[in-house]
C-alpha cells in the first residue's frame, strides 16, 4: 500500500468522498484515513478503530474516503493510507490547491514559498488539467494509431470494392 502524508483539509479541497468516519485532525497524530480499497484489504466489515502497524509506529484507523485515481486514470485504485502531514519525514513536498485563476495562483504560491523558504531549490508548478493530460499521452497515442489504421482499412475495402465492381 502506499502512504500520502496530507493535511486535514486535502479530502474537502479535493472532494474526495467521505465513506465513514470522520478525517483527522491536526491533533490527532496517530490517526489515519484510508482508501476504500485500502479497507477492503483489510476484509473486516468494520475497519474504524483498527490499529495498523507500520514501520514508523502503530496508527488507528478513524475514516474511510473513496478511491482516487492519483497515477494513471485507466488503471485499478491502489490501497492508500492517508497520514496526517505532521508524521511526514520527507524532503519532497507537493501543495495542492484550488483556484478559480490558476496563473495568479500559481505566481502567489511561488512568492508565498520565497518568503518562507528562500533556499528551497527549483518549484515545479502545472495545473491539474496539464498533470491528465499528460497522464493520459500513451493511450491517445494507441487511440490516434488505432483510428489511423480503421481509415486506412475503409479506404483500402472501399477501393476494392470500386475496383470489383467497376469490372462488371
Amino acid at each position: 500500500f502506499r502512504v500520502c502524508h496530507v493535511s486535514a483539509n486535502y479530502f474537502s479541497l479535493l472532494q474526495i468522498p467521505l465513506v465513514r468516519g470522520h478525517v483527522f485532525s491536526s491533533a490527532g497524530a496517530t490517526d489515519v484515513v484510508v482508501s476504500e480499497t485500502f479497507a477492503r484489504m483489510l476484509r473486516g466489515e468494520e475497519v474504524l478503530g483498527t490499529i495498523v502497524r507500520t514501520p514508523s509506529g502503530s496508527l488507528r484507523i478513524i475514516g474511510v474516503v473513496a478511491d482516487v485515481k492519483s497515477t494513471w486514470l485507466t488503471t485499478s485504485s491502489s490501497p492508500v493510507l492517508y497520514a496526517p502531514i505532521t508524521r511526514a519525514r520527507s524532503t519532497t513536498i507537493s501543495i495542492t490547491a484550488r483556484s478559480g485563476k490558476p496563473a495568479e495562483a500559481v505566481a502567489e504560491m511561488r512568492k508565498a514559498i520565497e518568503r518562507v523558504a528562500p533556499q528551497v531549490p527549483a518549484i515545479a508548478i502545472e495545473p491539474l488539467g496539464q498533470i491528465v493530460w499528460r497522464s493520459e499521452v500513451k493511450r491517445r497515442f494507441y487511440l490516434a494509431i488505432a483510428g489511423t489504421s480503421a481509415v486506412v482499412a475503409v479506404l483500402v475495402s472501399a477501393l476494392g470494392i470500386f475496383s470489383a465492381v467497376g469490372r462488371v
